[in-house]
Parts: structure tokens; sequence; C-alpha cells
């Protein structure tokens, strides 16, 4: 048990560095390329903090532990917005801007139920993964447009900055090593987990919704901390957005598409159920309690960590 507890550790923390370097080097190839600057702090600040989540997923998937694979989607949900956004406004108030709440939140929500519909009947194959990656790049499409045409007409967008740290050569170095101990660490972090499981007699899918999922999700929760330190509070909630959207489409579908199979009725009522839940709790967070102003403050991001450990509870008191 206890060395796989130091294996998950160990990968935990590789994980961690090596989305940072993976991030800043995806930025800087980008920069290169002279993709707009919102384009590059949105798209890929909100999707790549969710590649741990998809190499895991998909090293799960071909690994024989579709557990883990849906574990770690429905869990980094819920992690995202309770515990993620929650820690993030404990440590300074997140400001959130109207455009987020009427285009990105929605969007958020739309994925989370499209995932709902497709896993209801208790199936997920390779049919509901191909729909889940085709809504994935509508969604990227839609969304790049978007951001193309406001620029094009010269509307009010939200200016992000973000610091390029390689060179050309550096860049491309930096992104093959990050990419490269991502995957090295989400496989090794996939085979202790599925020990682990075992050795407590517990599912899989216990395993990714609570352990794999808190330690994919570290490296958005680096990242809103960051942003909401540096007065980027649109970065913070946009990573989660993002982040959330990538693993309803991109993450769930690994498991559809490589491991195919029966999806327990406990995961549609109890994980969905709450899933739904935190996406309204965030909702309200934003409109409610703080009169005019749109913010998530201190007490509602320790009523965000308590939603999450009641989750937990909640997968105590009945586990798959």
């Amino acid at each position: 048990m206890w060395q796989e507890l130091l294996i998950i550790a160990v990968s935990f923390i590789i994980m961690v560095w090596s989305s940072d370097i993976f991030v800043d080097a995806a930025v800087a190839i980008s920069d290169n390329f002279n993709m707009p600057k919102v384009i590059i702090g949105t798209v890929l600040v909100g999707f790549t903090t969710a590649v741990p989540e998809l190499l895991v997923s998909f090293d799960a998937a071909i690994n024989n532990g579709p557990g883990i694979a849906i574990g770690n989607a429905l869990g980094s949900y819920i992690i995202n917005i309770a515990l993620v956004l929650g820690v993030t406004a404990i440590v300074c108030p997140i400001k959130v801007s109207k455009l987020i709440l009427k285009r990105e939140v929605p969007v958020m929500a739309l994925s989370l139920f499209i995932a709902f519909l497709l896993m209801y009947n208790g199936f997920l194959g390779p049919k509901q993964g191909y729909v889940l990656l085709a809504c994935l790049v509508v969604t990227v499409v839609s969304f790049a447009f978007i951001i193309l045409r406001a620029k094009k007409l010269n509307l009010i967008i939200p200016e992000i900055k973000i610091d390029v740290k390689y060179g050309v050569y550096e860049a491309w170095f930096y992104f093959a090593l990050g990419l490269c101990l991502l995957i090295f660490s989400a496989r090794i972090l996939t085979g202790a987990s599925i020990d682990l499981a075992h050795y407590f007699g517990v599912s899989d899918l216990i395993i990714g919704l609570t352990i794999v999922a808190i330690g994919t999700s570290l490296p958005e929760l680096a990242a809103s901390i960051s942003g909401v330190k540096k007065g980027e509070h649109d970065i913070a909630i946009g990573n989660v957005i993002g982040s959330n959207v990538l693993g309803m489409f991109a993450v769930l579908a690994m498991p559809a598409i490589f491991s195919p199979g029966i999806i327990h009725k406990l995961v549609i009522y109890r994980d969905f159920g709450f899933m739904a839940i935190t996406t309204l709790c965030f909702w309200v967070a934003c409109y409610c309690f703080d009169g005019d102003k749109l913010l998530i403050n201190r007490r509602e991001g320790v009523l965000g960590v308590l939603l999450f450990l009641s989750y937990l509870f909640v997968l105590y008191l009945y586990p798959a």
C-alpha cells in the first residue's frame, strides 16, 4: 500500500511541474505563430491544464481501467468548481465578468447535459465517444470564431496578459519534455491507482472520482490561484470552465472509444446529480449575496470546499 501511495505522490509532483512547463511552452509556440493573445489565454490556459485528465483517462481506458477514466472526468468537474474555485476564492475573492456568465458558463452546463443524455441509457460506447469529440470540435471552432469576429469588429474583449518564457527552440524542447513527462506520470499514476483500489477493495471508479481526480486537478488549482493573484480573474474562471468542457467532451470520449461498457446507474444519479448541484451553486454564488457585484467571496469559497467534502461523504455512504 505505502509503495502505491508514494508512487501516486511522486507522479502528482511530476504532473504539476510538467504541466507548468508544458503550458508555458505551448503559449510560447503559439506566440511564435502570432496567434491572438486572447485565444492563447482562453484556449491554451483553459484546455492545456486539463491535459493530465485527458492523458490519465486515455491511459486508463487502454489498460482496462475504464472506471478510473470515467471517475476522473466526472470527479474533476466537481473538484474544479467546488474545490479549485473554493480554495482560490478563499485565497482571494474572484471577480466574475458578465460575458463569462452569459457565454462560457452556459456552454459548460450544456456540455454536462449532453454527457448526461449520452450516458443516461447506462452504456458508454464508440458512438457516444465520437459524438462527444464532435461536440468538442464545434465548441472550439465556435469559440475561436466569436473571438476573431469580435477582434475584427473592434468589440471589447477581455485583455489577457501572458508572459512568454521561452524562445523558438526552447519552446519546442520544453513542449516535448513536458508532454513526455505528462505521459510518463499519467502512466505510473494509473497503474498505482488501480493497485491501490484493489488493495482497499474499492472500485476503480471511486479511486478515479477522488484520488486521481484531485491529483489531475492540481494544475487547474495552481493556474487559478496564480490568475487571481495577478488580477487576471477571467483566467481563474475560464481555466475551470475550459477544463470542465474538455473533461465532458474529450476525457469522457477516451473510455467510450477505447474501453466501452455499461455505466452503473448510481453514477448517473449520484455523480451527475452532484455535478448539476455544483454548477447551480456556482451560478448562484456569482449572482447572489454581493449586491450588484459579480463576485465569489471567501464565505462562498468555504461553502464550496464544504460542498466537496459533502460529496466525499456521499461517496462513502453510497459507493458504486
